[in-house]
């Protein structure tokens, strides 16, 4: 096998597997980092603690314009894969209800385990690396690709563009998306995805600090009408700029695309999902039955936190010690506000608050080893791609199963989609209880749902 020279650009997730990969097939690998160090995202994944992967896996937990491609990338690298790649080399997993962690609890051994592993296959690590151009060079007796940079001049065989997106970054960049544009690929509009969403209003600083379970469900109004998009149940946090939490960062991209075509876009908030209608219809005949004569208030207190009772009832304009008349029809408003509070959402919080980007380079215009497909020698992964997946250890999934197969091509390997699979320890199965307090429906036509089902093999 030829010792080819693989360059990398970008020290994130996928930037690393991909060079642990490449050089483990016998490449010599470099990788350029614009920062001081490199994976410094992965240290601020899960609160600090990583969720790496999700034994829960489904690549219909994921979303793009050309989903039918992903089960065959997570055939070659599964999390499985992740699994025994990370326990080989010394560091234990834990899990969480199907959520995977370090045993350690901490971010920094994720990266600490990958920087031995560059250490000991000598791949070469240039930081604070600013990328002036990348171009490829004609010279038949040179390499193929030339990068200029703040650190000099550079030379490869191949090379990979690893250069993440502009998702949790303070200073906004396009530059990784331009390199692949440079050499012939088109772009989907990189959009803001896991993040929060602001609201329409004037009482935010009156709900702030609320975290309670709900039932979120959002829709989106156009030319064609008003659709329900997608639904997630959980814990969210009220802001003083509108929604946060998880349920509320999975409905984020969809709220991107839709405010990106011009639509209006609401949510309906449900603060009781645990009734059924028929508990909710003797709830409602009980509370009107036994409030007369009583302040607005404390027929509510009982409920809702003392903060969301103030926000609903300068919504229904009463004040809190108007007294309750006998079918009081301020009453049932009240109450239909309770099961659903509409909150017309005006933005999502910046880039900069984004854990991922939605959007990127197509699927369509990579090979199933992820070389572009105008391009040979030049490789894409991570959210380079046009590839997000929802909360729960997903897109650091995406991030090794796409560095992996780009590293191991582009130094003339490859993985295997058909290979033996090693059973994950019993110890780490125990507890594997999958989340299904989420999403009655969804409906967009990039939704996951349109995944085919992953082969057995």
């Amino acid at each position: 096998m030829k010792n080819y020279r693989v360059g990398i650009i970008g020290g994130g997730a996928s930037g690393i597997m991909a060079a642990v990969m490449a050089a483990s097939f016998g490449a010599i690998v470099t990788v350029l980092e614009k920062k001081e160090k490199i994976g410094k995202k992965i240290l601020v994944t899960g609160n600090g603690k990583c969720n790496l992967s999700n034994l829960s896996f489904s690549a219909r937990e994921y979303y793009s314009d050309n989903p039918e491609k992903l089960p065959d990338y997570f055939s070659k690298f599964s999390v499985e894969d992740t699994v025994h790649f990370f326990e080989g080399n010394g560091m234990l997993l834990f899990n969480r209800g199907g959520y995977l962690y370090p045993r350690s609890g901490q971010a920094i051994t994720v990266l600490h385990t990958l920087e031995q592993l560059l250490a000991s296959y000598k791949v070469r690590i240039v930081t604070e690396c600013e990328i002036f151009s990348v171009e490829q060079n004609k010279r038949k007796d040179k390499e193929k690709f030339h990068v200029q940079s703040s650190q000099g001049d550079f030379f490869f065989d191949r090379l990979i563009l690893s250069c993440g997106s502009p998702a949790g970054e303070k200073e906004f960049s396009m530059a990784g998306y331009q390199y692949a544009m440079h050499f012939g690929h088109t772009l989907l509009k990189p959009l803001p995805a896991l993040v929060q969403l602001k609201g329409q209003g004037n009482f935010f600083k009156t709900w702030a600090g609320v975290r309670c379970e709900a039932k979120i469900s959002l829709w989106k109004t156009n030319r064609q009408g008003t659709k329900l998009i997608q639904e997630e149940i959980g814990e969210i946090q009220l802001t003083d700029y509108g929604i946060s939490g998880i349920p509320v960062f999975q409905l984020s991209r969809h709220v991107s695309r839709a405010l990106e075509e011009n639509a209006k876009v609401k949510v309906i908030i449900d603060f009781l999902p645990e009734f059924s209608e028929k508990e909710w219809t003797a709830f409602v005949q009980a509370c009107q039955l036994h409030a007369e004569g009583k302040g607005f208030a404390s027929c509510l207190e009982g409920i809702l936190p003392g903060k969301l009772v103030s926000v609903f009832l300068k919504y229904v304009q009463v004040k809190p010690d108007d007294k309750i008349a006998r079918q009081d029809k301020r009453l049932v408003k009240l109450l239909e506000l309770i099961r659903a509070f509409p909150l017309a959402i005006s933005a999502t919080n910046p880039f900069q608050n984004a854990q991922v980007c939605a959007g990127g380079i197509p699927l369509s215009q990579v090979t199933q080893n992820l070389e572009s497909n105008y391009t040979k020698g030049l490789y894409l992964t991570g959210e380079m791609l046009d590839v997000d997946g929802r909360c729960g250890g997903y897109n650091l999934q995406w991030a090794w199963t796409s560095g992996a197969i780009a590293g191991a091509s582009a130094a003339g390997g490859k993985l295997f989609a058909e290979k033996e699979r090693i059973p994950i320890r019993n110890s780490l199965m125990e507890g594997n209880v999958r989340d299904t307090r989420r999403r009655p429906g969804r409906t967009e036509s990039t939704n996951p749902a349109a995944v085919k089902k992953k082969k057995k093999h």
